[in-house]
């Protein structure tokens, strides 16, 4: 009976390098990225937003974002996406969303953060 019973990898069997980010908390993903900058970091967020299905998001969800991850927010956000939008790899979503202004990853932001992740 024993044998015929799944094995289950332990938690501590599992490899990180293996999740996608759509399996992983935020502040497992942003940690594995090693993302240093808030430049990166709000990057980070919107592509890890989009893994998990969300297309854009809010400035609230963003700075959730921050908080889940045990992480300083920035103290001007405004300022870190006018950063994200020159470099190309944030956009303001074309539709508001809770009647709010919502921001998108741009294809090349998706790229960034692919490359940070592997480490190149």
């Amino acid at each position: 009976m024993l044998l015929r019973e799944s094995v289950q990898p332990l938690p501590s069997e599992r490899h990180t390098s293996s999740l996608s980010a759509q399996q992983m908390q935020i502040s497992e993903f942003l940690a594995r990225a090693k993302i240093a900058t808030d430049t990166d970091r709000v990057t980070a967020i919107l592509y890890h937003f989009l893994r998990n299905g969300q297309n854009s998001s809010t400035r609230a969800e963003i700075l959730q974002a921050y908080s889940s991850a045990r992480i300083k927010q920035p103290t001007n956000l405004s300022d870190v996406l006018a950063r994200c939008i020159r470099r190309g790899h944030v956009i303001e979503a074309p539709e508001r969303k809770d009647e709010q202004k919502a921001w998108q990853i741009t294809l090349t932001g998706e790229r960034y953060v692919d490359e940070k992740l592997s480490g190149s």
